[in-house]
């Protein structure tokens, strides 16, 4: 046999058995370096023990606690909007006390026969030549009284059915804040479970990496693979970097929604949050009960008040009026008079016909946003459920069939790099293939979390009323 040959055959040999050791230093390698790689990033993302404090204090919540009640308390004690809202509520109340109160009575007093001229003090008619000219042998003082008829009883219905739009306006906020806050949460434990699966793929990557450069030194393994894997682990990392920042962000969102701490997800609490918030209705909502209809409604009661009040504009208001009248002047008739006269408005010009026009243009206003809000449901839920048991479907699939797959033509190659036949390159790309494969799960499961949220929002359907709210 050539001696050429001999030393290629050696040569190949010895490939295989450092190759067959790579292997194995891999699997203890790529062990250790998970662990490092699970405490780097709990160190990295764990709040101090006070601080962990703070926020279950201020939230009350738990990771593992995080369902739909909970969080409706949370937001519904916590959100700054919502309790701005509420505190407006003492405008409606204050609107409602004075559309009850009477108007204020007037109070009336005057002097007649006041004297022009000296000349006529110190006479039988103004025998007083101090008192005269100031005030004059006459004085009187009266008293009115404006009376509403028919206005007073259907203001204060009016103002009452105010009251009662805002209050609804506040549990509508309150829907609207708690369906945001469960988006927060969906993509914060998505961030999460991505924040795990780039911390394992860049353990993968870095023994790799090691490997291929002791490879290298040896000379088993061309130069070029060394640098294919350093760029790949390059793009993970920037990807891995991005991912921290999406997470710093969403819970800078949490904050600004319930001004507490965003909880602490591990991996387990942000599986368990999937799980649970991924999960469609056993039996799809027929009939739908949204707060913006609650809130119309009560919009096209207090509008009907407000066209009822406008007609009513046309019947004039009086003013009863009853004074006393006092006379010293021996021409006058009676010295005390008591003297009684009602002031009828003529509501000739003006009866409320420009406050009509108004109220019937904002019911008119109400019936079209009425009939769009039903037809966008009409249409919307019937194409946000297909979408969310397409996501269904697609999630089973892939993690049933295609990643199956793909993971056992994984093992298949880790074989056949063993055995020497395939290249390290043909390794690489598998491995590529599983893990576009592992996000695109992840990406489909965030899919299927936002579109329950946003069926949520758009029916209602499975969000808790707020406490303490009016029935």
């Amino acid at each position: 046999m050539p001696l050429i040959t001999l030393i290629r055959k050696k040569r190949w040999l010895l490939s295989r058995l450092f190759l067959i050791q790579i292997t194995q230093l891999t699997a203890l390698q790529q062990l250790d370096l998970k662990a490092q790689a699970q405490e780097a990033v709990s160190a990295g993302q764990s709040l101090s023990a006070e601080t962990q404090a703070v926020a279950l204090d201020a939230a009350a919540l738990d990771a593992r606690s995080l369902d739909a009640q909970a969080l409706g308390r949370l937001i519904w004690a916590q959100n700054p909007e919502i309790e701005q809202a509420r505190l407006g509520l003492a405008q409606n109340r204050a609107d409602l006390l004075r559309a009850s109160l009477w108007q204020n009575p007037t109070l009336q007093a005057g002097a007649g026969s006041i004297p022009l001229s000296r000349k006529m003090l110190n006479t039988p008619h103004y025998p007083n030549p101090i008192l005269d000219p100031l005030v004059g042998p006459s004085v009187s003082v009266s008293i009115s009284q404006p009376v509403e008829l028919g206005k007073r009883e259907v203001r204060v219905q009016r103002y009452r059915q105010s009251l009662s739009v805002a209050e609804k306006a506040v549990e509508l906020l309150y829907y609207q804040r708690l369906a945001d806050l469960e988006e927060v949460l969906v993509r914060l434990a998505l961030s999460r479970l991505r924040q795990e699966q780039m911390a394992a793929q860049l353990v993968t990557l870095k023994t790799l990496l090691e490997n291929v450069r002791l490879s290298v030194e040896k000379g088993f393994s061309p130069p070029l693979d060394g640098e294919r894997l350093a760029l790949e682990l390059g793009r993970m990392q920037v990807d891995s970097d991005a991912e921290t920042l999406t997470l710093q962000n969403l819970r800078s969102q949490w904050s600004r929604l319930t001004l507490t701490t965003a909880p602490i997800l591990t991996q387990a609490d942000a599986q368990a949050l999937m799980l649970r918030w991924c999960q469609a209705p056993e039996r799809w909502p027929t009939q739908f009960n949204l707060p913006q209809q609650a809130v119309m409604a009560s919009q096209q009661t207090e509008g009907e008040l407000d066209l009822e009040l406008a007609k009513r504009m046309a019947w004039p208001d009086p003013s009863f009026e009853m004074g006393y009248a006092y006379d010293s002047l021996p021409t006058g008739n009676v010295m005390h008079t008591l003297n009684t006269s009602v002031l009828i408005p003529l509501t000739i010009w003006q009866y409320g016909q420009a406050d009509a026009q108004a109220a019937q243009g904002q019911l008119e206003e109400l019936k079209y946003q009425q009939r769009a809000l039903n037809t966008h449901l009409k249409f919307q839920e019937p194409a946000q459920r297909q979408l969310i048991l397409t996501l269904q479907k697609n999630i089973h699939d892939l993690e049933s069939q295609r990643l199956v797959l793909a993971r056992a033509t994984l093992e298949r190659y880790q074989q056949a790099l063993k055995a020497g036949g395939i290249t390290l390159g043909d390794l690489i790309q598998t491995q590529r293939t599983v893990l576009d494969l592992e996000s695109e799960r992840l990406d489909l499961l965030q899919q299927l979390g936002l579109a329950l949220v946003d069926y949520r929002r758009l029916t209602n359907w499975n969000l808790p009323k707020p406490e303490g709210a009016t029935p």
